[in-house]
């Protein structure tokens, strides 16, 4: 992985040519007379853009693989060895690693450093909420990593265990708040011109959100930890007092960075090979019980998708696809729903890195664990709400799904299965749904209806998917010993549970 050092430094310049929207004067920006082996380096407000761009895609790289394994969706003939069967005993590419390493950390990395050192503090305490996320991201899929090796020049770092991996990211957090605390001296650069793609240069929102991954954080170790539900609490209080508003890239389609990779367009950054799926893929059963009974509809389903060509709102079983549920030949593509044209997989579509009813959610699941179901049933209805009133419903509908059975209808009713249910369909192929399955084991009480996949690899053991492998490009070459000292080259490697499962 380390092989990279140097080159990360050149793709720093390259992300500025590419995505920067700051304008500026390029003989500031590089001194001509530099010699050549230097490293190139520039201020944080020409690195912001580019590490929120590759931040987006980071996070839409997960989102891409994350909704099979969580049966948001399901392959179009249930024939891929990744998604269908599991098959990642020889894995071509990880390029979900890379993204942490090469693409956020490595800049963000930069960008910490050269603020610590001029004191542009609003840059330090934004670059290490970003630092946090990226690696909160990282962890929940591959589990132990490098952190306090990486980005040092070490040609073969040490991967940390997972605990410690949580440690580093509760201990950035906290430093960003230091950094908060002294942000808006006249040593800021200037946030608000272009450089912040995400808030537009508001410090408050960045740190609104520093403290709702705290309560994410702390919510990610409760299985193990129950004390920490406390913890959440307070750290959602803590995000609410600031003004918490969520995190999303947006998109305005003035070009390739500008295009959400989630449309039809299936636009595609020059340097990244990954584009979208979902004109392959299709619905499941298993996310169409959320938001169809046998009496309603939920009004969100028309918001999220393009209703089948043929008409109905129909799904196919979960990793099976047609040829499998159906038989060759009984059903088309256009007997389903399409995914496309929803609110997230538009060319225009935001990346929701961290929403507003997420943190509702969080709020409940916290409430409901610590015997306060009537905070609990209050965060819970406000998630919902908040989720509708994204999704554009309209009012008369929103009450119709309020009186529903799709939602519990009273305080002494709602159950823990209620609350998960409507995240998992408030956060809508994200990859938090899958750490939300983790933390309770795939527990069919909490996650109604869900079934094992059929095809999976008899290498499993009917075991659940729990982690990605490392990346063979990278790892699997320059720092083997650390591969098999984990035993991660075996095949049954990510059905071994992380850290924080119960």
């Amino acid at each position: 992985m380390k092989r990279f050092n140097l080159t990360y430094k050149l793709w720093t310049f390259l992300l500025v040519l590419l995505v920067g929207t700051t304008s500026c004067d390029m003989d500031s920006f590089l001194d001509v007379n530099q010699p050549e082996d230097d490293p190139v380096t520039t201020t944080p407000n020409f690195l912001l853009p580019g590490v929120e761009g590759m931040l987006s895609i980071s996070f839409y790289q997960h989102t891409l693989r994350d909704s099979y394994t969580t049966q948001y969706r399901t392959t179009l003939w249930g024939t891929s060895s990744f998604h269908d069967k599991w098959d990642y005993r020889n894995p071509y590419r990880i390029g979900e690693w890379r993204r942490h390493y090469f693409d956020v950390g490595g800049n963000v990395n930069n960008l910490i450093l050269r603020a610590e050192k001029d004191e542009n503090y609003n840059y330090v305490a934004v670059g290490k909420t970003i630092m946090a996320y990226s690696t909160m991201l990282a962890t929940d899929h591959f589990g132990d990593m490098p952190v306090y090796e990486a980005f040092q020049g070490v040609i073969d770092p040490h991967y940390d265990a997972q605990e410690e991996v949580y440690k580093y990211i509760e201990n950035l957090l906290a430093e960003a708040d230091v950094a908060y605390e002294k942000a808006g001296t006249a040593k800021d650069l200037p946030m608000g011109n272009g450089e912040d793609l995400i808030y537009g240069g508001d410090i408050r929102k960045w740190e609104g959100l520093n403290k709702a991954l705290r309560a994410k954080m702390h919510l990610h170790l409760t299985a193990i930890q129950p004390d920490r539900y406390a913890k959440v609490l307070e750290a959602v209080s803590e995000a609410e007092q600031v003004g918490f508003e969520g995190a999303l890239y947006r998109y305005d389609g003035s070009g390739t960075w500008s295009t959400s990779p989630m449309g039809p367009s299936k636009s595609r950054p020059q340097w990244d090979h990954v584009t979208n799926d979902l004109d392959t893929s299709l619905p499941t059963t298993f996310f169409m019980s959320k938001v169809k009974s046998a009496s309603f509809e939920d009004p969100r389903l028309a918001k999220l998708m393009t209703a089948a060509a043929n008409a109905g709102q129909g799904g196919v079983e979960n990793f099976n696809g047609i040829i499998v549920s159906e038989g060759l030949g009984t059903a088309s593509a256009n007997d389903y729903p399409t995914l496309y044209g929803g609110h997230w997989t538009l060319d225009l579509s935001s990346q929701p890195l961290f929403l507003d009813e997420e943190l509702q959610f969080i709020k409940a699941e916290a409430a409901f664990q610590t015997g306060d179901k009537s905070t609990a049933f209050a965060a819970y209805q406000e998630g919902i709400r908040l989720n509708l009133a994204r999704l554009g419903v309209e009012t008369s509908e929103v009450e119709d799904l309020m009186d529903s059975d799709l939602v519990a209808e009273s305080v002494d009713a709602l159950t823990l299965a209620d609350i998960m249910e409507q995240k998992y369909v408030a956060l809508y192929l994200a990859p938090e749904s899958w750490t939300d399955m983790r933390r309770y084991n795939f527990d069919p009480t909490v996650f109604r209806g869900m079934t094992y996949p059929s095809q999976v690899l008899p290498e499993m053991h009917g075991d659940w998917f729990n982690r990605l492998p490392y990346d063979p490009e990278t790892e699997y070459i320059y720092n083997l010993p650390e591969i098999e000292r984990l035993g991660a080259k075996a095949e049954d490697w990510i059905t071994k549970k992380m850290w924080w499962q119960k």
